[in-house]
């Protein structure tokens, strides 16, 4: 009997301990489910907290009134007067009914020594040419001294006055107002043309005529103009035009300021349209040649016409 109450037992403990193990495995299953459900729902929470993004529409386009475009064109005009407008003016010295004498010449038109930013930075911020008119001279490059330049680098430091001495005159007026659009942006293309004029100054070896008429001296003054286009595309911004988009690269002879200044003054006369060379005689003495020097034998300069008669 003994026996039986022990085997009895037995199995009761057996079956309690298997019980509980059952109990035990459930509990845990039951556990990890949730602690594995936990974080999923925790990121479902933390993702709908988000703002929900939507796609915001493409803003209109701001198109400017007439009166911004016509301020814009305004500033456009202002800037091609200001880029091109300098030097000698072809119309005032080609005209005949100036009756000058020699000497309203050289006080009027004579290359200049130096030129004025104030009115191109009145309307720019393009940043200048590094090769412009008071880059140095050829002769200020290089070894001056070995060279043996070192003089005429001191009587020609810069490009501007290297060119005055191998013309005597030369400059560029626009010839007529630009004609430009607006685009809704603000950006400004302006088109028109430029004349140049130009004279050199090696008057002897070209046979400058020089004839008596009641007892003065008469001579030709025959200055040399013509025209090229040009067409840019400007970005202006807070009053100023801060970038030029040029169709073509002009000489600097038409673009002082952006021009290259190493190029001889007359490299682009053959491409110039509307050519003009008035003969016009003056009364007087030839200008006096110590004050601009011959040109040199490798420059490339417009012959003075020599013929009274034409």
């Amino acid at each position: 009997m003994r026996d039986k109450k022990k085997i009895i037992a037995i199995i009761i403990a057996v079956v309690a301990v298997i019980g509980l193990a059952v109990a035990w495995c459930a509990w845990r299953q039951t556990v990890t489910r949730k602690a594995t459900v936990k974080p999923t729902a925790t990121a479902s929470a933390k993702t709908s907290s988000r703002p929900h993004k939507t796609t915001s529409p493409t803003p209109a386009t701001t198109r400017l009134t007439d009166e911004q475009k016509q301020q814009a064109l305004d500033i456009a005009t202002r800037f091609e007067h200001a880029a091109h407008d300098w030097g000698a003016d072809p119309a005032a010295v080609t005209s005949e009914s100036n009756n000058f004498q020699p000497g309203s010449i050289i006080d009027q038109w004579a290359a200049p020594t130096s030129l004025d930013e104030t009115t191109i930075n009145a309307v720019s911020s393009i940043p200048m040419s590094k090769t412009g008119w008071d880059s140095p001279s050829r002769y200020c490059l290089g070894d001056k001294e070995k060279n043996g330049t070192e003089t005429l680098c001191n009587l020609q430091p810069n490009r501007l006055i290297y060119w005055g001495n191998q013309h005597f005159l030369f400059g560029a007026r626009l010839d007529g107002e630009p004609t430009g659009t607006v685009d809704d942006n603000g950006t400004v293309t302006a088109e028109g043309k430029i004349r140049m004029v130009i004279w050199s100054t090696d008057l002897e070896e070209n046979g400058t005529a020089v004839m008596q008429s009641d007892g003065q001296n008469q001579w030709t003054f025959t200055p040399y103009t013509g025209t090229l286009t040009y067409k840019d595309t400007l970005t202006i911004k807070d009053g100023k035009v801060t970038n030029r988009k040029a169709a073509t690269t002009l000489p600097w002879i038409a673009d002082p300021w952006y021009g290259d200044w190493r190029q001889q003054a007359t490299a682009s006369v053959s491409q110039w349209k509307d050519v003009s060379q008035p003969t016009i005689i003056l009364t007087g003495d030839l200008p006096p040649m110590n004050l601009h020097m011959d040109s040199e034998e490798n420059i490339q300069i417009i012959r003075n016409n020599p013929n009274l008669d034409d």
